[in-house]
């Protein structure tokens, strides 16, 4: 480990090459509800996600309902996470029309870097200002 603020480090379901640095814990890496419970049990002050199980996870609260803005733009960073840019942007822009209208957010979030270099992302970018200005008046 390279922190001395951590303790202990876990990998569901980790494989040989993680066991060395890890406990390998054997949760399906999708199985969020399983995972949420085990972060709980053993007062996890940190869990990670990959950008698959992220998918399956938004989109299950995006079913539910769930923070629509904020959910829809977190799709959007886990398919630019995956490199499946065009579902990426679709993500964004709904999660702009939804409201989310953090443009500080959309410059800063690394989740977004492979996306910067497309004029879609100056779009979205004047989507997000326009929007903020618009609430601000």
């Amino acid at each position: 480990m390279q922190s001395d603020l951590v303790e202990r480090v876990y990998c569901a379901p980790g494989n040989g090459g993680t066991g060395g640095m890890a406990r390998n814990i054997p949760i399906g890496a999708a199985d969020v509800v399983r995972i949420v419970d085990f972060a709980k049990r053993e007062r996890l002050g940190l869990v990670v996600l990959g950008p698959e199980a992220a998918v399956e996870a938004f989109g299950k609260a995006f079913s539910l309902g769930y923070r629509k803005p904020t959910t829809l733009y977190n799709l959007a960073c886990s398919h630019a996470r995956l490199d499946q840019k065009d579902t990426a942007f679709d993500y964004l822009f709904k999660a702009l029309e939804a409201g989310f209208d953090a443009a500080g957010t959309l410059r800063g979030d690394e989740d977004l870097d492979n996306l910067r270099d497309d004029p879609r992302f100056r779009k979205a970018l004047e989507m997000a200002r326009a929007r903020k200005k618009s609430e601000d008046d």
